[in-house]
């Protein structure tokens, strides 16, 4: 890679996080007063288990099988994190706490990508 395609490709992704950082510090600000009346409901234990899946699987993905793992590596993440988006999104509709828990994420990200 040449160090012009480089450097572009550098301030590209600069700018796309400072475009998405400053979108999303607007848009929840906008609806701030729909994340301040979220409720609280309980999510069954049993949800854990697609993350615990994952961390297992990175871990002893490689060792098992290295070949099948760098393979499907994005399969098995994806697959597990549709998992749990499905679950969110038609089984357990809270829209303010989905909002509130993207919210913390995005500020999460920011932060780490600020470093």
């Amino acid at each position: 890679m040449t160090h012009a395609t480089e450097k572009l490709k550098r301030s590209w992704t600069l700018g796309s996080f400072a475009v998405l950082s400053l979108v999303s510090i607007v848009f929840f600000n906008v609806f701030s007063k729909v994340l301040d009346q979220e409720t609280v409901v309980a999510v069954d234990g049993r949800w854990i288990i697609p993350f615990v899946v994952l961390l297992a699987s990175i871990a002893l993905g490689p060792f098992i099988n290295r070949k099948w793992w760098d393979r499907n590596y994005a399969y098995v993440s994806y697959g597990l994190g549709l998992v749990v988006l499905v679950y969110y999104l038609f089984f357990l509709v809270v829209p303010a706490r989905m909002l509130r828990t993207f919210y913390e994420y995005v500020s999460f990200i920011s932060l780490i990508g600020s470093l």
